[in-house]
């Protein structure tokens, strides 16, 4: 699956936006791969001109790699990275590698549980004086658990929650919520509803905690 969405107005508002994304599933007997990729970039007006700087700017990739072994149980490993100017990310790639649990309450609730270790390598835009400086090494668990229930023929709600502390210093998590509502309205009309807030107990200087996001989406099948 793919996207791709350019936006520009000229006139008495300038605006020119560029996001796109694409996702690749691959399943082979007990073997299962997931590339997916997002960026996105933005300039607004000021003055009656094009900004200087991007209100967004960002690139995010991540791989994963999954294995069947029986019962419920796999082990997986993935890799990541991630640029993003408003949130100081020069640089963000981890990889790590752990166990996941399928399990199904009834036929219309699905649960799923993993536990993995990552590595993570980070180095922030411009650090302040408050800032680590260079490329940061750590050690951190990177553990989700999802719930996918099954409202109907034609509905469902999911939702994800990832938690992501760091080893040697586990008052610094990170992680997400995960919250989405699928709705069909007619045979080839539904509704897609998603809310997705990330979370950073220690974020860089001058940046916010939390990233948010609400999505209402319609879509039409043919």
């Amino acid at each position: 699956a793919a996207n791709a969405t350019v936006v520009s107005l000229v006139g008495n508002s300038l605006l020119l936006t560029a996001s796109g994304g694409a996702t690749l599933y691959y399943r082979s007997g007990r073997w299962l791969a997931l590339v997916t990729s997002a960026a996105a970039y933005g300039l607004g007006s000021k003055d009656g001109e094009f900004a200087d700087a991007p209100f967004q700017s960002k690139i995010f990739e991540h791989v994963r790699v999954r294995r069947d072994i029986g019962s419920g149980w796999s082990i997986e490993a993935f890799g990541q990275h991630e640029y993003d100017r408003w949130r100081r990310l020069k640089l963000r790639a981890l990889a790590g590698t752990g166990l996941r649990l399928d399990a199904e309450a009834t036929p219309e609730v699905h649960a799923v549980f993993g536990l993995a270790y990552m590595a993570l390598w980070e180095e922030l835009l411009k650090p302040t004086e408050v800032d680590l400086q260079g490329v940061v090494f750590e050690h951190r668990v990177s553990s989700y658990a999802t719930l996918a229930v099954a409202l109907s023929a034609t509905s469902a709600v999911t939702a994800t929650l990832y938690v992501q502390p760091r080893i040697d210093l586990p008052s610094d998590i990170r992680g997400l919520i995960d919250v989405g509502l699928v709705v069909g309205i007619v045979k080839n009309l539904g509704l897609r509803v998603s809310w997705v807030l990330g979370y950073d107990t220690a974020p860089p200087a001058n940046v916010r905690g939390y990233d948010g996001m609400t999505k209402v989406e319609f879509t039409a099948t043919f």
